[in-house]
């Protein structure tokens, strides 16, 4: 089978006439753009010609241009075998780089320099190189067109070293053609040789705040060469260039740009010991040089707080003040302590306040009985058993559901009230029940981390059923923005417990949708009805003269661990464009006041409207295309095997991809 472009033909796989794209869906006052596939190209490693996974996306616009956009995933696309037998869900992947230079309507993509096949000049420099595996980015844009990549490497087994990564791009705004924004290379946040674990990293980024230092970005490593005029260049370099006499010579551009710093901020969690002994206690770290160095670690949980995971960042435009969320998870010794909870860490201090309880959850067991789904990477080692039943929708791997925990996400407003949001059942006007029935998101404010304001449910339709997952806020021109996972219009229409397919009522396999609800800030924001961001194709089937919707994202599909899981990564992305803005006197503000227009949000998700179920039925029996002109060989993946040659009818069936939305007036 020959395998020529990204997408496979809908029209020879289908048997449909397309006629017209999904309308698009009115947000208020907003719009939802088209959805658009943001995993291009059929050259490796600037494409993914053997169809594979992506997922757990994060994308950030720069300051410099909103309209260029770099966003990062999990990405599987060097894997031309069917994957590891007993890897977790991540075990196979590194993390991509994609960029748009559009608004979001193309994209190039490609892999983080240090990926283990890599022998490029950037990824043999690369503190990432000499890792296996890569997950969890955390993409962020920082004033003057800085751009922060944050992620987690690691090795694979027991005992494997472990590392949190900073990445760090500038958009040099300098090209109509081509590419304007360029990587300048990765520091290492934290390290561990494999006696702690090192998981689940977050960051944020705050403006240039006071007289803080001057970050040196760019050099000579870019490589870039420019025309300049002679007159700048007399008197450089001993009467080098007083010798030519052409005003367009070209010289090596040092590229050197002097910024004003702004605090970065990353969170992670470190997890030592095994079975009930384990623990796992989150840490931030801080750079005052655009991430070149790091602060020494400090602590944000309580030592009495055995298990914690799933922070998130966000600054306090007002104050410069940091807000941590995260997840405090009950133990046996423990029991009833389930919560989201927060901390605050003043601008320019070394330790952070008390934690506050934002939010006890209800559950009917201790999470010791949990701990596989919430630890990843390293579940092997954390001695589960059977997973509690819980009121914030914890939902286990299987054969038939993906994984998913209710981690808080977080924005802060203009004057500085954060904004928590999480995933919990019991407040549904379908299904009610607290711990059998549907998730709804809810959501807290707090202006100091201490007290918090009553939840609110964000978005409630009483007519129709079906979990909310999996939130993301942002915060832009005086407007709250949250985006979620939504299944009340899944074509199971079978409301259970989990998101499960095996217990369908009429056969089909349950679906998923992105949806947003559109906020004004407060004590207690007020939200309007949410509108469906997922956009699919509309057309005729076979003869039909009905036009129906001819996608869907089934979310439950066993791409992962040899075809036998399905996985959908533990969270979704929305991003102000752009999150700071310039003032006349050359300073930055964060762009958080309300004016006439209304902002521009964009939104990343996973998404299998592109997976092509085998057609043996078989999930692990994954071969990938053959491309033009080509014949199998031996593996990139693993140079010890050979790939298998396409068997029709299986080479879409691990196409799991990253797509965009442009939310906007």
């Amino acid at each position: 089978m020959l395998r020529s472009s990204r997408r496979l033909s809908l029209g020879a796989l289908l048997g449909v006439c397309l006629v017209v794209l999904g309308a698009s869906v009115a947000l208020r006052a907003q719009i939802a753009g088209r959805n658009v596939n943001m995993v291009s190209g059929t050259e490796w490693p600037g494409g993914d010609p053997f169809l594979q996974r992506q997922n757990e996306p994060s994308i950030a616009a720069s300051t410099r241009n909103p309209l260029h956009l770099v966003a990062g995933s999990n990405d599987y696309r060097s894997v031309d075998v069917p994957g590891l037998p007993d890897g977790a869900e991540t075990g196979d992947a590194w993390i991509s780089v994609y960029k748009s230079f559009d608004g979001g309507q193309r994209w190039s993509s490609t892999l983080m320099p240090g990926y283990p096949q890599d022998t490029s000049e950037a990824g043999l420099a690369s503190p990432l190189k000499g890792y296996q595996a890569g997950a969890d980015p955390v993409v962020r844009a920082g004033t003057h067109g800085l751009v922060y990549y944050n992620g987690l490497v690691f090795n694979r087994g027991d005992n494997g070293k472990s590392a949190i990564f900073l990445a760090r791009f500038i958009d040099r705004n300098n090209k109509e053609n081509g590419d304007p924004v360029a990587y300048l290379g990765a520091s290492i946040v934290a390290s561990s040789d494999g006696t702690t674990f090192l998981d689940k990293p977050w960051m944020t980024v705050d403006i240039p705040r006071g007289d803080g230092a001057m970050c040196v970005v760019g050099g000579t490593a870019t490589g870039a060469k420019i025309k300049r005029n002679w007159h700048r260049n007399r008197g450089k370099g001993k009467g080098r260039d007083r010798d030519r006499d052409r005003d367009d010579e070209k010289y090596l551009d040092p590229g050197l740009q002097y910024v004003p710093a702004g605090a970065v901020y990353v969170a992670y969690t470190s997890i030592v010991g095994e079975g009930t002994t384990l623990q796992s206690q989150i840490f931030v770290k801080r750079s005052m040089d655009c991430g070149v160095t790091w602060s020494a670690p400090m602590r944000v949980t309580s030592t009495t707080d055995r298990i914690n995971q799933g922070a998130t960042l966000a600054v306090s435009p007002a104050t410069g003040d940091l807000f941590v969320a995260w997840r405090r998870f009950s133990t046996s010794t423990a029991p009833g302590t389930d919560a989201v909870m927060v901390a605050r860490l003043r601008m320019n201090g070394q330790s952070f306040d008390a934690p506050g309880r934002a939010w006890g959850m209800r559950g009917t067991g201790p999470s010791d009985d949990a701990v596989e789904k919430i630890f990843e990477h390293r579940k092997r080692r954390a001695n589960p058993t059977t997973a509690a039943t819980v009121a914030q929708i914890d939902q286990p791997t299987s054969p038939y559901r993906f994984r998913t925990n209710a981690y808080p996400a977080m924005a802060v407003d203009g004057a500085g009230r954060a904004y928590i949001a999480w995933s919990e059942r019991g407040y549904a006007t379908q299904r009610p029940d607290p711990l059998l029935g549907d998730a709804r998101i809810r959501l807290t404010t707090t202006t100091d981390g201490r007290t918090f304001t009553a939840p609110l449910t964000v978005d409630d339709d009483p007519a129709r059923a079906g979990h909310q997952l999996m939130p993301s806020l942002a915060f832009s021109k005086g407007k709250l923005l949250v985006v979620f996972y939504d299944l009340r219009e899944t074509r199971a229409q079978t409301f259970g417990t989990y998101v499960d397919d095996s217990v369908s009522s009429n056969g089909k396999r349950q679906t998923i949708d992105i949806r947003a609800s559109l906020g004004t800030p407060g004590a207690a924001p007020v939200f309007g009805p949410s509108a469906r961001i997922s956009d699919y194709l509309m057309g005729y089937r076979n003869s039909s003269a009905v036009l129906e919707q001819l996608q869907v994202n089934p979310p439950n599909l066993p791409m992962f661990k040899q075809g036998t899981v399905p996985f959908i990564g533990d969270y979704i992305d929305v991003a102000a464009a752009p999150t700071f803005v310039p003032t006349a006197s050359g300073d930055w503000v964060y762009n958080t006041t309300a004016g006439p227009d209304m902002p521009i949000f964009h939104a990343a998700w996973t998404d299998n409207r592109d997976v092509r179920p085998p057609l043996d039925g078989n999930w692990a029996n994954y071969t990938p295309p053959t491309l033009q002109g080509q014949t199998p060989g031996t593996s990139v993946f693993d140079p010890t095997q050979q790939v298998a040659v396409c068997r029709a009818g299986n080479a879409g069936s691990r196409n799991q991809n990253i797509y965009t939305a442009r939310i906007g007036g």
